[in-house]
């Protein structure tokens, strides 16, 4: 029989945010996993991200910027 090891779950500490598209945003230091909360409705994980890229992200001046030039297209997407 296989000893199946589960995965972490991602802990989050969601952050409301200013902007067009997004609403809130949060990041897992444990599973490097970025989450993403958008207007529309939809809930996203982006696993793989490093703590320093989740400080620039955390950081930049306008969010949604920040998620096109930096998360969308880079990292793999999961809708939860």
């Amino acid at each position: 029989m296989e000893d199946k090891q589960e995965e972490p779950k991602p802990v989050f500490n969601m952050q409301p945010v200013e902007s067009s598209n997004i609403s809130e945003r949060g990041y897992c230091k444990k599973t490097g996993t970025l989450c993403i909360t958008f207007k529309s409705g939809g809930t996203f994980h982006f696993p793989g991200m490093s703590q320093e890229n989740a400080d620039a992200f955390f950081a930049a001046k306008s969010v949604g910027k920040a998620f096109h030039s930096m998360v969308r297209g880079k990292y793999e997407s999961k809708k939860v």
